[in-house]
């Protein structure tokens, strides 16, 4: 959008309704060595007062507040930041705080986590690299381990070698049957042979790459086996313009979910917000590499604290 006219209407909208420049704690009358606070060194007031200005030129707010900035370089978009900045109405840094604390928790909306008990094949889709096959093999474990269901894994992953033999490991370990499934003719076979599981986990190859098999091939293969939950998988150190990318790529598939992977790998984890902006609802989010321990189901509140965090230093 276009974040020039939106922030002038609202900076408009704001001198009129009585929010002034910043003054900061002594009040606009002082000047030069007076303003300083008592024990305050002369340089630490004026850093205070640039950080007052600048929060109020960046985000029209009259007083500083770190939280704005602080979003910013934890890798929430400048877009949803400004949004935030523009609808808060606090008066005081604390205020500011909260209300931006309820707005990211709001907007995150509500997480649905897959659960074991769900009826009908379960398939994974993103792009290549983001760790579809990983978070397939957790949550298998998860299923089959811990909710003591009867899982079967099927693939459709066959332009790389190396990821059907890495599904093959998985398969070994968990002691779980596994289909090969190259195009919609060979689904009902797949199926007839995982008919007694109770749950079906889906593996897809990458797309988006040029090897990459078309989306509509993709959705075929996908409607042939009757799938009733689409995961997009999106990695947490994408750039959100690519996380945005992969969205529109695959929404004619029409996923469900998201799935976000890698939150480990980045110091920015503010791009969750970018997913939740896509308009499904977060399943659960990984941290590492570990099957099945490095996964867990997403929640509202974990995530905002995430987000609300200092952020870490590359």
């Amino acid at each position: 959008g276009n974040l020039g006219g939106r922030g002038q209407s609202s900076r408009a909208g704001r001198s009129s309704g009585g929010r002034s420049a910043p003054r900061g704690r002594g009040g606009a009358g002082r000047g030069g060595g007076e303003g300083a606070e008592p024990g305050v060194p002369p340089l630490a007031e004026v850093n205070r007062r640039l950080g007052v200005l600048e929060s109020y030129i960046r985000f029209q707010v009259p007083y500083e507040s770190p939280v704005f900035t602080r979003l910013l370089e934890g890798g929430v978009e400048e877009a949803i930041v400004r949004e935030i900045a523009e609808s808060c109405t606090a008066l005081t840094p604390r205020e500011t705080e909260l209300y931006v604390e309820r707005e990211v928790k709001q907007r995150l909306g509500d997480c649905r986590p897959l659960r074991a008990e769900e009826e009908g094949p379960i398939a994974f889709v993103g792009a290549a690299g983001v760790g579809k096959t990983t978070t397939l093999a957790k949550l298998a474990a998860r299923f089959s381990l811990g909710a003591r269901r009867r899982v079967g894994l099927l693939t459709l992953d066959t332009q790389r070698i190396a990821a059907v033999q890495q599904l093959r490991t998985y398969a070994r370990i968990l002691d779980l049957p596994l289909r090969v499934v190259t195009g919609p003719n060979q689904a009902r076979e797949a199926l007839a042979a995982l008919g007694e599981c109770d749950s079906i986990l889906v593996d897809t190859g990458g797309t988006g790459g040029r090897a990459s098999p078309p989306v509509a091939l993709l959705g075929e293969i996908l409607e042939a086996i009757g799938v009733r939950e689409l995961l997009l998988t999106l990695s947490a150190r994408s750039a959100a313009a690519d996380l945005r990318a992969s969205a529109r790529r695959l929404a004619s598939l029409a996923p469900t979910r998201v799935v976000v992977t890698q939150i480990d790998e980045t110091v920015r984890p503010g791009i969750l917000l970018t997913a939740a902006d896509l308009g499904l609802p977060i399943s659960h989010i990984t941290f590492g590499p570990a099957v099945p321990d490095d996964i867990r189901e997403a929640r509202a509140t974990d995530l905002t604290a995430l987000i609300m965090q200092e952020p870490a230093r590359a």
